[in-house]
C-alpha cells in the first residue's frame, strides 16, 4: 500500500519577491528625508520654517498614499527577478508495506530542478517595472515639492498676517497717545475742549 504524504514546490531560493513593510516603508521615507530633515513639535511654541516643512513632509496623507504606490512597484520588481531563480520542488513519498517480521517503511524524495535561463516576457515584465519605479519615485518627488511650496506659501502668509496685526496695534498705540495728550492739557485748563473734539475726529 503506497500512500503519498506530502507534495508540495517551494518557492525561489532566495524569496525575493515576499514582502518587507518596514524596510520598503523606510527605504521610500529616505527619498523623502534626504531632502528635507524629520522634525518635531517646538517645546517654546515657536514653528520655524524649517520645523513646518519637516513636520509636513514626514506626517502628510498624501505623500504616504504616493510612497505606498512606489513599495508597490518595488514588490512587482522583486517579484519579476524572483521568476529568474532557480525553483526546487520535493515530491517526498512514503509506501508501508507488510513484511513477514512487521512493516517495511520506503521513503522516496525526489528533487526537481528547474532553472529558466531566459525568457524574453519575463525580462520584459522586469524593464517595466523598473521603469514603473522610477516614474513612480519621480511622482513622490512631484507630491513632495507641491507639498512643501503649499507649507512655504502658508506659512509666509501668516507671517505676513502677523506683520498687520503688530502694524495694527502700534497704530492704535500712537492714536491713544495723540488723544491723550489734548484731553490732559483740557483736564489741566491748558488747552481748549475744541482741540481734544477735533484731535478725535482727525483719529
Amino acid at each position: 500500500m503506497k500512500r503519498p504524504a506530502l507534495a508540495w514546490l517551494l518557492l525561489p531560493i532566495a524569496l525575493a519577491g515576499c514582502a518587507r513593510p518596514e524596510r520598503d516603508v523606510a527605504a521610500y521615507r529616505a527619498i523623502l528625508e534626504a531632502r528635507v530633515p524629520p522634525a518635531s513639535l517646538p517645546v517654546d511654541g515657536r514653528l520655524s520654517l524649517v520645523g513646518a516643512l519637516g513636520l509636513a513632509n514626514r506626517y502628510n496623507e498624501s505623500l504616504d498614499l504616493e510612497g505606498e504606490l512606489f513599495v508597490r512597484a518595488v514588490i512587482e520588481r522583486r517579484r519579476s527577478v524572483a521568476e529568474f531563480l532557480p525553483t526546487v520542488g520535493l515530491g517526498p513519498e512514503v509506501s508501508v508495506a507488510d513484511a513477514p517480521a512487521g512493516y517495511d517503511l520506503d521513503i522516496d524524495i525526489p528533487i526537481t530542478l528547474d532553472w529558466t535561463l531566459f525568457d524574453v516576457g519575463r525580462a520584459d515584465r522586469y524593464w517595466r517595472d523598473v521603469y514603473l519605479i522610477e516614474r513612480q519615485r519621480e511622482r513622490l518627488l512631484e507630491a513632495q515639492e507641491v507639498l512643501l511650496l503649499d507649507v512655504a506659501s502658508v506659512y509666509y502668509a501668516v507671517l505676513r498676517a502677523e506683520a498687520q496685526v503688530r502694524v495694527l496695534e502700534n497704530s492704535l498705540a500712537v492714536q491713544d497717545e495723540r488723544l491723550r495728550d489734548p484731553r490732559g492739557r483740557a483736564d489741566a485748563g491748558f488747552a481748549r475742549p475744541r482741540d481734544g473734539a477735533q484731535t478725535d475726529a482727525q483719529t
